[in-house]
């Protein structure tokens, strides 16, 4: 993961201190927890942030998702990050690792629409990875995403991610990514 813009992105706070576990230039990450369901639920409900990810999804689904991501963390030590605006600490998204059906960790984010074109989302995925390289003992980490999904594709690619293979992943046809993580 050699790129000079990782060098300028992330601070780890100590989790004693801090209600963050990590910080970058204008986004603070912190664990997700049971009070962040009517946020999730505004990402998961709206129809344009889910264009690429398989629609909208309802509201007991969201409930569902929420409680599998809070016995990952417990279970694996990784998991999902709600991303907030430091300046004022609105609530941005999610972001996080989690487990594909083959093993492998992943990596992916989703934010609200309004904060598409910001850079937000590769800030966030520079800091994703440094916590990873600390946190998460693998060689690689994977991300997905829609080919039709340019500005994502375009922010895997800035990152360092790598395209590797195309192939269909919960019914959706996916561009699979990778990237090497430094120990």
């Amino acid at each position: 993961m050699q790129n000079q813009a990782s060098s300028r992105i992330i601070k780890i706070m100590s989790q004693e201190k801090s209600e963050y576990v990590f910080i970058t230039e204008r986004l603070g990450f912190r664990w997700v927890d049971e009070n962040d369901f009517e946020n999730m639920l505004r990402l998961d409900l709206d129809p344009e942030v889910r264009k690429y990810l398989g629609g909208a999804l309802t509201k007991e689904t969201v409930r569902e998702r929420l409680q599998k991501w809070l016995k990952l963390r417990h279970k694996t030590g990784f998991g999902v990050f709600v991303a907030e605006n430091l300046a004022n600490k609105e609530f941005v998204g999610r972001c996080g690792f989690y487990k594909m059906p083959d093993g492998k960790v992943a990596v992916g984010r989703v934010f609200l629409q309004k904060f598409c074109g910001e850079g937000l989302g590769t800030e966030a995925m520079f800091a994703l990875l440094k916590w990873a390289e600390r946190n998460i003992t693998v060689d690689y980490i994977v991300a997905t995403t829609s080919p039709y999904n340019i500005p994502a594709r375009k922010s895997l690619e800035n990152v360092g991610f790598q395209y590797y293979k195309a192939g269909a992943e919960d019914r959706m046809w996916r561009l699979y990514y990778k990237i090497e993580l430094k120990k």
